[in-house]
């Protein structure tokens, strides 16, 4: 019996002494059937570099003695191929790739094509659908066509950007060819040197390296759009002072370039980022601030409240410049607006913006109801409102929470009229509560059949609201028959809680 046992002990010594020793590094076998399958040798370290509409596939080639060839295999959702290269080659580009992940297997081959364990990785190529190619930079934000002029605005000079040119068709009708770099793509804007053919395309080359691609992109070529383009801002104000019927702007925001190119004068009481729009408006002699802005002398000088801004000076004093140079623009300041501007001899200072003799209305016996009471022992005296004293004021009791109040005026009987005219409450200085005063006002009207409808061409109405500050807002289609008026109010967030105050509304014929 204890012989029995030191001869099975001995033999899975020896057992263990064999699997030991056997290497499985480089050769792979099992025990199966009649005798040893053996595996050929798999490559190792295999790495993908994604370059333009190829993969470059490296690999360690394995020992194996009996490996003959080294398989490189491609596949996505749709097509498979591959290739067979000689034994002892590491790399190998797989070229005219396009858009889609592809998994890349490499194997060993012995001379009768016994394949190897797989080796896998998926990658994916740069081409001109890749996001990042997509999204490269194109140097020019940018373009406005004013004559013969180009005039671009830039993104900046994007690491990895090698190359990027212009070709265009000179106002001679001769070739042309400008190169951009990164000091020209640093400048807010600029004009190109040579006047251009504006009917005949603009386009632009780049090259350059993105993010792991090994190889040199060039860019697919990109025409300059002749579309004028606007600022969200500018579109808003446009909407606002002239609605949305198409003649200068429609409810998509398209301008009319029938109005922009035959355009001399444009009025803007508005504060906007820069003044680039007015490149789109090549007959533009006269831009007016603030006239329809009418302040009170403290209002004026009041720089939060009082004065319009431009929130990029640099692009907009090299505006005015050009326009000066190409069209003889002229600027006219009322008040204190848009004070980032340089000090130029074509900006004139016009003093103070004069409110127009309009006839308003005695509406002192009206009736106004507010859809909101006054708590149990307080008067927010809404009659203040349309009582033509602009020394008094509506004020509601504070809330803990925003309200918007629906204050309705029943003339009593019907009247012509042309627009409404808002007062704010004037502020002393012992009296600084400035920042309740209502920033938004919505105004409908309705004649004595009762169905009303917005006053204006916005539903809410964008209100100044400086100390005493008046606000003509006239009615969208004119003259109007009136004997209702609703205005929505709604509180302004003050030092935690809300509150409102007005000092007067009008109606003017």
């Amino acid at each position: 019996m204890e012989k029995n046992i030191k001869t099975l002990i001995i033999s899975l010594a020896a057992l263990a002494s064999l699997t030991a020793c056997q290497d499985i590094k480089d050769t792979y076998a099992d025990m199966a059937g009649d005798g040893e399958i053996r595996y050929i040798g798999k490559c190792d370290n295999l790495t993908v570099t994604p370059g333009w509409e190829r993969l470059i596939v490296n690999w360690t080639n394995n020992s194996d003695p009996i490996i003959d060839k080294v398989k490189v295999k491609w596949t996505n959702d749709i097509d498979t191929d591959s290739v067979l290269l000689d034994r002892g080659t590491t790399t190998y580009s797989i070229d005219n790739l396009g858009n889609s992940t592809y998994k890349i297997i490499v194997s060993s081959l012995d001379k009768d094509s016994n394949e190897s364990l797989e080796n896998a990785i998926y990658s994916r190529p740069y081409t001109n659908q890749h996001e990042e190619v997509v999204s490269f930079s194109r140097v020019v934000a940018k373009q406005y066509f004013l004559d013969n002029n180009l005039i671009m605005l830039f993104s900046g000079w994007q690491n990895g950007l090698e190359t990027a040119n212009l070709k265009y068709t000179k106002k001679d009708g001769s070739e042309g060819n400008f190169e951009l770099n990164e000091d020209i793509a640093s400048k807010p804007i600029y004009v190109l040197p040579d006047e251009i053919d504006p009917s005949k395309p603009v386009t632009l080359y780049r090259t350059g390296h993105i993010g792991s691609c090994k190889d040199l992109i060039e860019f697919d070529p990109y025409e300059l759009s002749k579309e004028p383009t606007y600022t969200s801002d500018f579109k808003e104000f446009l909407k606002t002072r002239y609605g949305t019927d198409g003649k200068i702007i429609n409810s998509t925001g398209n301008v009319s370039d029938n109005w922009a190119k035959n355009l001399q004068t444009l009025e803007l009481d508005v504060d906007i980022n820069s003044l680039e729009d007015l490149f789109n408006m090549p007959n533009l002699k006269k831009l007016v601030v603030g006239k329809n802005t009418y302040l009170t002398e403290a209002g004026a000088n009041d720089t939060a409240r009082g004065q319009y801004k431009i929130f990029d000076p640099t692009i907009s004093n090299k505006v005015l410049e050009i326009m000066h140079q190409h069209t003889g623009l002229v600027v006219e300041r009322y008040n204190k607006h848009y004070q980032e501007l340089s000090k130029e001899s074509f900006i004139k200072d016009m003093g103070a913006a004069h409110l127009p003799t309009i006839d308003c209305y005695d509406i002192s016996k009206a009736s106004i109801k507010c859809n909101i009471a006054d708590q149990d022992g307080y008067n927010s005296h809404p009659e203040y409102l349309i009582d033509s004293k602009a020394s008094t004021c509506w004020k509601p009791f504070s809330t803990s929470s925003q309200q918007t109040y629906i204050l309705t005026i029943d003339l009593g009987k019907e009247v012509e009229a042309s627009g409404i005219k808002v007062v704010q409450k004037s502020f002393s200085e012992s009296d600084q509560d400035n920042d309740i005063a209502p920033q938004k006002m919505s105004i409908k009207i309705a004649d004595k059949s009762g169905g009303l409808n917005d006053a204006t061409y916005v539903e809410e109405n964008t209100l100044g609201t400086s100390t005493g500050q008046t606000i003509l807002l006239p009615f969208s289609n004119g003259k109007q028959k009136v004997r209702y008026i609703q205005v929505g109010i709604p509180s302004q967030y003050y030092f935690g809680t809300f509150d409102v105050t007005l000092a007067e509304i009008g109606i003017y014929k």
